[in-house]
């Protein structure tokens, strides 16, 4: 590693920290490369505007995340549903 502060962006439409079986693989992989001195942002598909810290994070590095807003919340449809006579 350079002497300058290195980060890495992970982004997807998967919620996170918690949520699903591939925001488990995002968190593993956050904090892996935490361990290894970079500093994760990861960016999910949730709504959040904020950039949270997860003080959890091994190593030299850090674990922040941010929500996009771009998984619908849970008991909103993804498709309209139509009538066939409208």
């Amino acid at each position: 590693m350079t002497g300058r502060s290195e980060w890495v962006a992970h982004v997807g439409p998967f919620l996170f920290p918690w949520g699903q079986a591939s925001s488990r693989r995002a968190y593993g992989i956050a904090r892996s490369l935490a361990a290894a001195g970079h500093h994760v942002v990861v960016a999910s598909g949730e709504h959040g505007p904020e950039l949270t810290r997860m003080p959890e994070a091994d190593g030299p590095g850090s674990v922040s995340y941010l929500g996009l807003g771009e998984v619908p919340p849970p008991r909103r449809r993804r498709v309209p549903l139509r009538c066939a006579g409208c």
